[in-house]
């Protein structure tokens, strides 16, 4: 006889169908596999692998959030992201995070925010250029919060870096800021982080002033209005 049955599940047959192989190459199976695994066991190097690998050497696939954006902190060595996804330094202007140095490669032990959309790699590399300023940190370890760190978050429709509770997972960047509480620290969306105030007053507009606290309307003055500064 057959014995005791046992249940598959997550598997997949890959062949010449072209929504597999699509799924294969995009690396939606590689995070698949290693979902319903429960572990990491799938690498791919997404662009260059056609498929999964059992090669520690290729990359750890991720999916990138409904937000489009997320942190990173690799200690150890220096990383490569595929096409699709970008990393950039944060520096620190009153309550606003500017996002400089589009990198594709990050050095080792360089906190980040990634920007982007679907699934990407990260994969070991070398010869990654230090950043001249950051003022993202990251933690190797799980960090228990103590009231003076930011972590990414979205709140209200509205993505920063929100005061953080409980612990702060391992490989994930933080912003440590020690003097008064500010409600958050919002992305600035260019070098000046100002944009233009035209619908600024839209009926579904979220605005908060630069003190963090929510308003209904955009008087004169600098307030930021759906994640973007805006100046009257």
């Amino acid at each position: 006889g057959l014995g005791d049955r046992v249940k598959i599940t997550n598997c997949y047959s890959y062949d010449q169908d072209p929504d597999i192989v699509a799924k294969a190459q995009s690396g939606a199976l590689c995070y698949a596999l290693n979902q319903g695994a429960g572990e990491l066991i799938y690498y791919q190097n997404i662009g260059e692998d056609t498929y999964p690998l059992f090669d520690t050497t290729h990359g750890i696939v991720k999916q990138m959030n409904e937000t489009g954006y997320a942190t990173l902190y690799v200690p150890a060595n220096d990383v490569a992201l595929s096409a699709g996804v970008e990393a950039y330094a944060g520096i620190i202007t009153g309550n606003v995070l500017q996002l400089k140095d589009a990198l594709q490669t990050v050095p080792a032990a360089t906190a980040v925010v990634l920007k982007g959309s679907g699934y990407y790699s990260i994969t070991p590399t070398t010869g990654a250029e230090a950043l001249a300023e950051n003022d993202l940190k990251g933690t190797a370890e799980p960090l228990e919060a103590t009231g003076t760190q930011y972590v990414l978050a979205e709140k209200d429709g509205v993505v920063g870096f929100y005061q953080a509770t409980g612990t702060i997972p391992a490989g994930k960047a933080y912003i440590e800021y020690s003097s008064a509480p500010v409600k958050a620290f919002l992305f600035g969306d260019s070098a000046t982080g100002i944009a233009d105030v035209k619908n600024a007053n839209d009926a579904n507009a979220t605005i908060y002033d630069l003190s963090g606290r929510r308003v209904e309307k955009v008087q004169k003055g600098i307030y930021i209005v759906n994640g973007k500064k805006i100046l009257k």
